[in-house]
């Protein structure tokens, strides 16, 4: 059995050097293949671990995620998510130590908000998805948006800026042809005449 312990003061990324001792080269090889394979397929890798994964691996695995491929892998995706420029009237900010990110949608005077808090050990452990600051949205469309979020990044393998544009773009789609009112500012639902 393969010690994943060996990468946790070093960087995953970091090259191996071939030679030397035996041992410790396939220990560093066996844990940045298991990194990757959960960096890379985290919907199988759950579904192995939850279903198949041996009794006496699933303390070390889950220590390993936690330690060192969740941080990793979060970090990667709040660098992603500060490099992106489509976001328009969308606001993201992201924190490591508390493994939030929080989107803010800007639409005249309101604001949409929605909340994905990564577990320690994701991705062995669902996200929860947080809508908060409603205003103007029906609860089962926002209920819609957050299983679409969970869905993408608990089931198929999304990362958090797709599942924030998706967001997004679900947001545009409902604000899509709104215009405040130009002398009270208010917005009316097209659909149902309602501020």
């Amino acid at each position: 059995v393969a010690d994943l312990d060996v990468l946790k003061d070093e960087s995953i990324f970091s090259c191996v050097e071939v030679g030397g001792r035996d041992d410790f080269v396939l220990q560093r090889v066996a844990a940045l293949a298991v990194f990757r394979s959960v960096e890379s397929l985290p919907t199988l890798v759950k579904t192995w671990y939850g279903d198949d994964c041996p009794r006496f691996l699933r303390q070390r695995l889950g220590n390993f995620v936690e330690n060192v491929v969740a941080p990793a892998t979060l970090e990667r995706e709040l660098d992603r998510i500060k490099s992106a420029t489509s976001f328009g009237d969308m606001s993201v900010k992201g924190s490591l130590v508390s493994r939030e990110v929080t989107a803010t949608y800007y639409q005249d005077e309101c604001q949409l908000s929605v909340t994905i808090t990564m577990p320690r050990t994701f991705p062995l452990r669902n996200v929860e998805v947080d809508c908060e600051k409603t205003k103007g949205v029906a609860d089962n469309r926002w209920g819609r948006w957050a299983l679409q979020i969970m869905l993408m990044l608990n089931g198929k393998d999304g990362s958090i800026l797709d599942a924030l544009l998706l967001w997004k773009q679900n947001v545009d789609k409902e604000f899509e042809g709104v215009e405040p009112c130009p002398i009270c500012y208010s917005v009316l639902c097209i659909k149902t005449h309602q501020m």
